[in-house]
């Protein structure tokens, strides 16, 4: 019997924009080999996303046991120039389509 599992670990998106909403397209992915079934009772659910703004927490997403894609919206973000940290699911491996600031841009933190 060859056991495949998915190792997940705490990851966050790390960038400085002036949007004032955050949309992510996103889903749950079991690597090729992973039991999928035994990858969901690893507690993984619900999905937990986390949003800081300028170091400080500014809200938490938590979306049940999707199916396929799923959307993530973070709105009424400060104005301005600011650093966000998007903390990911640390339980589930996760595949990322898109990351949208509508018409605003997406840049490197500054050091």
């Amino acid at each position: 019997i060859r056991w495949s599992m998915s190792s997940c670990a705490a990851v966050r998106l790390l960038f400085s924009s002036e949007a004032r909403r955050l949309c992510m397209v996103a889903a749950a992915d079991a690597p090729e080999g992973v039991d999928k079934e035994a990858l969901q009772k690893a507690g993984g659910y619900p999905l937990e996303y986390e949003l800081y703004v300028d170091g400080a927490f500014f809200a938490m997403k938590q979306l049940g046991a999707a199916k396929g894609e799923h959307n993530l919206f973070f709105e009424d973000l400060p104005e301005g120039r600011k650093l966000l940290e998007l903390w990911l699911p640390a339980a589930i491996a996760l595949k990322i389509y898109s990351l949208d600031v509508g018409d605003h841009t997406i840049e490197r933190p500054l050091a």
